[in-house]
């Protein structure tokens, strides 16, 4: 039996020029906003924006801070994301060819929604690419449901 796990990273350049929100969209960016909102990352940013961090911190984040150069307020400016859904608009995922399939919890309405995660996306997803084992090969799909 194989089993593949695989981590991705990839440079995605800022675009020429901003695009509208589509939130139909059903791409890889539009799928990584979804995740990164049910993780709540939108309130992390908003978070460090308006919290002032003072030199009388915890001495391990005093010691972190003393390595920024830049004071608090350019700092949180220098933010290259200020809203999740800043993803698809300013950044260019064109090379990007991979599927998210996230697994989050929730009630999901609508077929639409209900394929854009766990299980039902990971069927989608071995839809639209097609996949198809080697000859030869026997297919084990394991699966651990919490």
């Amino acid at each position: 039996m194989r089993t593949f796990q695989t981590a991705w990273v990839q440079d995605v350049p800022l675009r020429a020029t901003q695009i509208a929100r589509d939130p139909r969209a059903q791409d890889f960016p539009s799928n990584l906003e979804k995740a990164l909102s049910a993780l709540d990352v939108q309130g992390g940013l908003d978070s460090f924006r308006t919290t002032e961090v003072h030199s009388s911190s915890s001495p391990p984040l005093r010691s972190v801070l003393d390595h920024f150069t830049l004071s608090s307020d350019q700092h949180k400016s220098s933010l290259p994301l200020q809203s999740i859904t800043d993803l698809r608009c300013k950044y260019d995922f064109s090379k990007v060819h991979v599927h998210l399939v996230s697994s989050l919890s929730g009630k999901f309405e609508g077929w639409p929604e209900v394929v854009r995660v766990g299980h039902p996306r990971l069927m989608k997803v071995v839809m639209d690419i097609r996949a198809k084992p080697q000859p030869g090969w026997e297919v084990t799909l394991e699966c651990q449901v919490c």
